[in-house]
């Protein structure tokens, strides 16, 4: 029965070629017309609802079972009767030469096809892709025309893509997929002059069909992923601003939590293409993106299957994540990498968009974050990287303004961070005590040792900088001692154990003015931790209590 559908709907879509016709005696006539634009709309979409009328009548099999069997026969006949006396190759010219059409007449050309393309996928039995097929063709006959008369084709032809990408029939959705696709491919071979972004334009419904609105099927976006990957695959030395979509997609898809562990890896295997040494000039361009990119992979957390020893598997994914970002601080630091042009990820009004602090903020606020992620290996390697960024590269890169631009964008929250989690349920802002958490008892658990080696490597950072960072001593000295005062004892023995390795790694190196700030810090702590109230009680009792 299947093999009789298809060989109907092959015969209705011959019809259907057919059938356009009916509303013009030949295209001669029409291009002598030359779409007057009084009344063009009525006249070309009465043309194209031909096609819509004759395939309504041959469409379906049950449509054609539900009408007596001698009805059929008769409504048969009469359709093969019409279709024999229209000529197909007049049909064809219809589409063929629209590369003669004017600009104004080839988008209104496009824009007429895809409302009757919309019309024919509305159906809900059998969706009829003809008008979407012939928009394929007129796309790719028209795409040597001007950029900008092709920048208006594509907008209505990738709004209507993105729009069928959405179609509960799965098939239609992956034949729009794969046409983009082609589409795609064929743009891909023609050279992007510098300064100019068509090639993002272009990719940007596949990056629309990724991140909705509307919502996209798992299947569809499985099968975007790797379009995209086989796409950077043929084409990479033609991509250019296209990289920026790429990216876009890549991140969408590791945040997904609908895709599988297969797909977010084809997705990571894209972005690790530009990470690579010989192309890493192509990360550097659009280094923002690319750091997002990372970040997304980094704090990926899609469920492995646990080795043969029952243990939990290894975030090798996320782990190399993290490398890729050291290796883009390291790239940042060397003289010889000019600078790339990025948007800041903090929200310090301070750090604009060409401030030498927004290349670092991205790789650190967002190392900074994966700090309090449940992942051992990634929670490790996170913290560690954001102080051995700053230890090493610091004193070169960084002034005395960036300097406490990273202290307030990264190391005070940080800490912040660290802190709230492990904050009883009457002080959390949020409402949320650690009980209600998914993962509660795993962060009481490492909460306190994670406190500690951020601490112990902010120590090492003060010790390794003393001499530019003694003017920051003020405010190492509150963060210590809000550990210091932390309501969980652990946190607070960590504390004070901080306090003593700075005093004992730096207090040989510290000038006078900063030994005063270290003692006035120890006597605040003192009267702090003095039990007033309770001597305060003790004093009324005694007033109180009469003498004898």
């Amino acid at each position: 029965m299947e093999d009789e559908v298809w060989m109907l709907e092959s015969t209705v879509t011959r019809s259907c070629k057919q059938a356009v016709t009916l509303g013009h005696a030949n295209f001669n006539t029409l291009q002598q017309e030359r779409f007057d634009f009084d009344k063009p709309s009525r006249r070309l979409r009465r043309s194209f609802r031909c096609s819509g009328q004759m395939q309504a009548l041959l469409a379906t099999r049950s449509a054609l079972v539900a009408i007596g069997q001698d009805d059929r026969q008769v409504e048969l006949v009469n359709s093969e009767s019409v279709a024999s006396q229209i000529d197909a190759a007049q049909i064809e010219l219809l589409f063929n030469k629209s590369t003669q059409l004017t600009p104004q007449a080839v988008v209104h050309f496009v824009t007429q096809l895809a409302k009757v393309s919309k019309e024919e996928l509305a159906l809900a039995d059998q969706p009829r892709i003809f008008s979407l097929q012939k928009l394929v063709e007129v796309a790719d006959f028209n795409m040597s025309r001007m950029r900008v008369v092709w920048g208006r084709i594509w907008r209505v032809l990738s709004s209507h893509f993105v729009e069928v990408a959405t179609h509960p029939n799965v098939r239609v959705s992956h034949y729009a997929m794969d046409s983009l696709r082609q589409l795609t491919m064929k743009f891909l071979e023609k050279d992007e002059l510098a300064g100019y972004n068509f090639q993002a334009e272009f990719l940007k419904p596949f990056e629309c069909i990724m991140v909705g609105p509307p919502p996209v099927s798992k299947e569809v976006k499985d099968y975007l992923v790797y379009i995209i990957s086989y796409m950077t695959d043929a084409s990479f030395q033609s991509i250019r601003s296209g990289w920026k979509a790429v990216l876009h997609i890549c991140a969408a898809a590791a945040q997904d939590p609908a895709l599988s562990e297969g797909t977010i890896e084809v997705a990571f295997k894209v972005v690790e293409k530009v990470n690579a040494d010989s192309c890493y000039h192509l990360f550097l361009e659009n280094f923002t993106d690319g750091i997002r990119a990372l970040l997304a992979f980094a704090s990926c957390k899609v469920e492995k299957k646990p080795g043969k020893d029952g243990k939990e598997a290894k975030p090798e994914m996320s782990v190399q994540a993290i490398q890729y970002l050291l290796k883009a601080a390291d790239k940042l630091a060397d003289p010889q990498t000019d600078l790339p042009a990025a948007s800041s990820l903090s929200q310090d009004p301070a750090i604009t968009d060409g401030h030498p602090a927004a290349v670092w903020f991205p790789i650190l606020r967002g190392l900074s974050m994966l700090v309090g992620d449940p992942r051992r290996d990634v929670r490790a390697l996170a913290l560690n990287g954001v102080f051995d960024i700053l230890r090493e590269h610091g004193k070169q890169v960084f002034d005395e303004d960036t300097w406490r631009m990273v202290f307030n964008g990264v190391i005070k929250p940080l800490f912040d961070d660290i802190h709230h989690q492990l904050a009883p349920q009457s002080d959390r802002k949020d409402g949320q005590g650690n009980e209600g958490r998914p993962d509660a008892g795993h962060w009481a658990s490492m909460g306190p040792p994670t406190c500690l080696a951020a601490l112990t490597q902010l120590v090492r950072l003060i010790e390794a900088h003393l001499d530019v960072l003694a003017f920051l001593l003020d405010d190492v000295l509150r963060l210590i001692r809000n550990c210091i005062q932390h309501e969980f004892e652990a946190v607070a023995r960590i504390g004070v154990e901080g306090f003593k390795q700075l005093l004992i790694c730096t207090g040989k190196n510290m000038k006078p003015q900063s030994w005063q700030k270290v003692t006035t810090c120890i006597l605040e702590l003192f009267k702090d931790s003095m039990p007033t109230k309770l001597m305060e009680v003790d004093a009324k009792v005694r007033r109180s209590t009469p003498a004898h």
